[in-house]
């Protein structure tokens, strides 16, 4: 295996971080990725050098060679000059954006996240000679199609959207149809179940505002990155009697005991992974913010899409690991990034908001997770002037410190909205301009520097196989 690793590495050619990873470098992965993710490839090589606890440095050139055996010694010592090269960019790319998380900026240039000049220069750049040095070790003799896995790549099938089943004996009178549930709105909803190892969540109403606080958090300031408060357990008995999600979790020996460790809000926090094509999440074991377990806004939304098997950009690479590159600033310009399996949605005289539209700015996301027939109530409005939060007719899915610290929770939207003045005024931009769509019977789309709502295409090139969760057979196969 590790032969076929050698020989593949040289053919392939409010949400705010503060975490290294603990994972080892990846090993004999890279013969199961085809040649036209060369970037990728390399790229997850670079990454791995990165993820270590210990202080980050370059790799020495015989560290490097030590680490990565090539059998044609000039391509390994042009593979190292395009890794120290990359290396001495991601370190002038960290002074300028003022962030030492090396790991996520490299993450995030793996996947083109290219909204500065600099990140465009690097990323060309390094892809440029990555190209070139696939280009000459072909002129070698060497071909993709010499690499052969020597097992095939296993795992789930890339989801698809299946209508209602109908159940009803013959004869009886059939029920209403419900609507089908999109790839997205499963993906949802076996995130939401999953971090609470638990059936009964998608069971309970959205979060109003009558819903007491959670007690047992303890808030600190702050944040190294001046944002967001840091977040720890107090007193587990009292968060475990007052947190909303945790009245009851499953107990079987397949699910992991979440009332002795439960998810809180974390800011900066991501879900675990493993590295390769087959890697999962784990919200379970803790990576970034503090030491208590959850994840934040942005990881959420990544892993509802590595989840349904959504990719960013047609037919590249999405993995487990590239939950380290999520931010939520990414979702409101994806065309600036070639991330054209993301749109901004379209507004219509028949269609406003769907469910599983992303919502972001520089500093929370959220998606839509279920609504009504009128979600922002315009139907019987008459001025559009007169669109108020009052009328809203849909839930949330977000990862949000509300009712004191929750994390994970399903909102509904009038009553989350009177909190989150930045995300009114967002919601309320499209939803007078909805109105505006319905009385002026024409499609308007909004392109707002600051904010946007947008939808994955779902089409097949935009589709790849969904990554696993650690223990998601505590629901899977009972709920989900």
């Amino acid at each position: 295996m590790k032969y076929l690793f050698y020989v593949s590495m040289i053919l392939f050619s409010a949400c705010s971080p503060a975490f290294h990873a603990n994972t080892k470098p990846i090993q004999n992965e890279l013969d199961l990725i085809a040649c036209p993710e060369a970037y990728e490839v390399s790229m997850d090589y670079f990454i791995s050098t990165l993820e270590s606890e210990s202080a980050i440095k370059k790799m020495e050139v015989d560290e490097f060679k030590f680490s990565l055996k090539f059998e044609d010694r000039n391509s390994q010592e042009q593979f190292y000059d395009i890794y120290s090269e990359f290396y001495d960019d991601l370190i002038k790319l960290s002074a300028e954006e003022k962030n030492d998380n090396l790991m996520e900026l490299a993450a995030q240039l793996k996947l083109e996240d290219s909204d500065s000049e600099l990140r465009q220069k690097i990323i060309q750049n390094t892809k440029t000679k990555i190209d070139q040095l696939s280009k000459d070790l072909k002129t070698k003799g060497m071909s993709c199609n010499a690499i052969k896995p020597q097992v095939p790549v296993a795992g789930p099938q890339p989801q698809k959207d299946e209508p209602p089943v109908n159940n009803n004996p013959v004869g009886e009178n059939p029920p209403t149809p419900q609507p089908a549930k999109t790839v997205i709105q499963k993906a949802m909803e076996k995130v939401l179940a999953v971090s609470y190892q638990s059936c009964d969540v998608l069971k309970l109403k959205p979060l109003t505002a009558d819903v007491p606080l959670v007690q047992g958090i303890k808030e600190d300031c702050c944040h190294p990155d001046g944002r967001g408060k840091l977040r720890t357990i107090s007193s587990l008995t009292d968060l475990l009697q007052t947190h909303y999600y945790l009245q009851k979790p499953l107990t079987s020996p397949q699910c992991f005991p979440i009332r002795s460790n439960p998810l809180i809000y974390d800011y900066g926090g991501r879900p675990n992974y493993t590295k390769g094509v087959q890697g999962k999440l784990n919200f379970f074991k803790n990576l970034g913010g503090t030491k208590v377990l959850g994840y934040d806004c942005s990881a959420l939304v990544y892993s509802v899409l590595l989840g349904g098997g959504l990719r960013l950009k047609p037919d590249k690479p999405f993995v487990a690991s590239d939950v380290v590159a999520a931010q939520s600033r990414q979702f409101i310009s994806p065309e600036s990034k070639g991330w054209s399996c993301l749109e901004r949605i379209t507004l219509t005289p028949k269609k406003t908001i769907e469910v599983g539209d992303i919502i972001g700015f520089d500093g929370h996301v959220v998606m839509i997770y279920s609504k009504g027939q009128d979600p922002f109530g315009i139907n019987n409005i008459s001025d559009c002037a007169d669109v108020n939060l009052s009328g809203f007719d849909f839930n949330v899915l977000q990862s949000s410190p509300s009712k004191d610290g929750i994390g994970i929770n399903v909102y509904e939207a009038k009553d989350y909205l009177r909190v989150g003045d930045k995300m009114a005024e967002i919601f309320l931009d499209y939803a007078k301009n909805a109105c505006e769509s319905k009385k002026q019977n024409k499609s308007i789309q909004l392109k707002r520097a600051g904010y946007s709502i947008i939808r994955h295409k779902n089409t097949s090139e935009c589709k790849t196989n969904p990554v696993s969760f650690e223990n998601e057979s505590c629901v899977v196969g009972t709920c989900i």
